[in-house]
């Protein structure tokens, strides 16, 4: 008798245990659960209590932050955790979430390295790891092929400056983190970049003539390096260009007389903390669509158009 109950208690128990397995077949995905649960394990403060709901009462697509697909089975495709004080590291589970396509960690306090296992993810359109305190090298995130907005801003990640990006990008932000080297031509073959920041890092050469081929190139900031050589020719090729910032850098020479005929759209412009001379151009003058400009420390000589601007700081001229 005793025999038969205990038989009859393990075979519920299996029962019970094959029931949760079908549930989650049939609505959500247990890979994705445990690893957004070890994400959890790896967060050693959550002010916020942000991740108060991430247990096993609460279906783990309603947890805070997370966002899944609505057919069965249920896999994450969104998570969000964007400005909630979380101290910690970022889980290379997170390389488990198959179906994720937008990745929202920026303004926190995560710390560590970012898990090579996310440029594994085929599925991924957006990532904002921004403004975090972030180390070691970028990942490859080549095979991300989908990949469209990658922002990295406002960590301390370090190493060469490598195209380890997928050719589908179209917003990628680097600054402020303490990157070297030169900038690779072959950054070219990403040839949908509307957007590309690389300000206050520590990176050196010229500025590619491969550039030119970003003829969807709208905001294109370099400020805060070490780039040497003349104003880029290929920069004049950018004719959707509406942002450009090249200060505190140590390029020289003149600029080209008539560059603001070429880039028609151009509204903030900033070559402040340079080594140009020679004249300033008259294409800076009314006919312009510049809206903020600095050109101050530098050597041009003091021959000053008219202009129609704000923002300059000294001086529209500047130190001459």
């Amino acid at each position: 008798m005793k025999f038969t109950i205990i038989r009859q208690y393990v075979f519920l128990l299996m029962a019970s245990n094959v029931v949760q397995i079908m549930c989650t077949s049939l609505y959500g995905n247990e890979t994705d659960r445990l690893s957004l649960l070890e994400f959890k394990k790896a967060i050693s403060l959550d002010p916020q209590q942000a991740l108060m709901s991430w247990n096993d009462s609460t279906y783990f697509c309603s947890w805070e932050g997370v966002l899944c697909r609505v057919k069965t089975p249920h896999r994450v495709i969104s998570l969000n955790l964007t400005n909630q004080g979380l101290v910690g590291q970022i889980s290379p589970l997170l390389g488990n979430l198959a179906f994720l396509k937008f990745l929202f960690l920026d303004t926190n306090s995560f710390t560590g390295e970012i898990p090579l296992s996310l440029g594994h993810l085929h599925h991924l359109r957006t990532i904002y790891l921004s403004n975090n305190t972030l180390e070691g090298a970028i990942p490859d995130f080549t095979n991300c092929s989908r990949l469209k907005v990658l922002c990295l801003n406002g960590n301390h990640l370090v190493g060469q400056l490598n195209n380890n990006f997928p050719p589908k990008l179209q917003v990628l932000t680097l600054a402020y983190n303490n990157l070297t080297g030169t900038i690779p031509s072959s950054f070219a073959n990403i040839t949908g970049l509307r957007k590309l920041d690389f300000t206050a890092n520590n990176i050196k050469g010229n500025i590619p003539n491969e550039f030119s081929n970003f003829l969807m190139m709208e905001i294109l900031l370099l400020g805060g390096n070490m780039l040497t050589g003349r104003f880029p020719q290929a920069i004049l090729n950018l004719s959707t260009l509406t942002n450009l910032h090249l200060s505190f850098n140590h390029l020289s020479g003149e600029l080209p007389s008539n560059f603001l005929y070429s880039l028609p759209n151009l509204q903030v412009l900033a070559l402040d903390y340079n080594f140009f001379q020679g004249h300033i151009p008259s294409s800076l003058g009314n006919d312009s669509n510049i809206r903020v400009l600095d050109i101050s420390s530098n050597n041009f000589t003091v021959v000053v158009p008219t202009l129609c601007v704000v923002g300059t700081s000294d001086s529209v001229a500047g130190k001459m």
